[in-house]
Formats: structure tokens, C-alpha cells, sequence
């Protein structure tokens, strides 16, 4: 995946914005029901877990200088 490790850098930052912003997103959904909370925490676990497979983990295998010091914790 991505060869190039330029775009694979945009890329890598642009996707990690996207994962801090969904991770905001729950914070405003906390002040909602508890089952609204739980569903929306649920929903957003699976778009994490999907980028990770998807894109995080092919991209750090090809580039693992780009990996996040925690990647393996």
C-alpha cells in the first residue's frame, strides 16, 4: 500500500485527522442518553477498527517510521 512515501504521509495525516475528529464526536454525543452514548461509541469503534485494518496497518507495515510511538501497545 502506498509506495510513496509522500502521499503516504498526507495520507496518514489526513486519516489520523479524521480519527481525532470522530473522537470528538463522541465526546458531544456522552451528554445524551446512555443507550444513544453506547450506540454511538459502538458505531465509531467499528469505523476505528475498519481504518486500522484498512489503512493504518498496511500503511505502517510499508512505512513503520510513520507508526505512532504506541502503535504495538
Amino acid at each position: 500500500m502506498l509506495k510513496d512515501k509522500r502521499l503516504a504521509s498526507l495520507i496518514n495525516a489526513e486519516v489520523r485527522d479524521i480519527c481525532r475528529r470522530l473522537d470528538e464526536s463522541a465526546a458531544l454525543v456522552r451528554k445524551e442518553t446512555p443507550e444513544e452514548r453506547r450506540q454511538y461509541a459502538i458505531a465509531v469503534a467499528r469505523v476505528f477498527d475498519s481504518i486500522k485494518a484498512e489503512i493504518f496497518e498496511p500503511l505502517y507495515k510499508e512505512h513503520p517510521d510513520m507508526a505512532p510511538s504506541d502503535w504495538n501497545d
